[in-house]
């Protein structure tokens, strides 16, 4: 990662957000998953700058149950939650 671009994780399972943030943040590097599994897997390999977690995932997994799990090893990192509802049918 070059110097002054952040490493963005977006824990989300729309496509359409996870393009709309990728848009939105071009300037850094934006990694996504879909599930906190994926997550948790993505964070040992490479630790993100800023966490963007959507509030309902896949599966029904709720991004504020994975939230304890997550920032057990990683408190630094930022935490970002996207509460907003689900405007479209899954």
């Amino acid at each position: 990662n070059r110097p002054g671009k952040a490493i963005i994780l977006a824990i989300e399972d729309d496509p359409h957000q996870v393009r709309m943030y990728t848009k939105a943040l071009a300037q850094h590097t934006v990694r996504a998953v879909s599930t906190g599994t994926e997550a948790l897997r993505l964070v040992t390999a490479e630790i993100p700058d800023v966490i963007i977690l959507d509030h309902q995932l896949a599966d029904g997994e709720r991004g504020t149950d994975f939230l304890p799990l997550l920032k057990s090893d990683l408190a630094h990192v930022p935490v970002i939650i996207d509460p907003r509802p689900r405007l479209r049918p899954r």
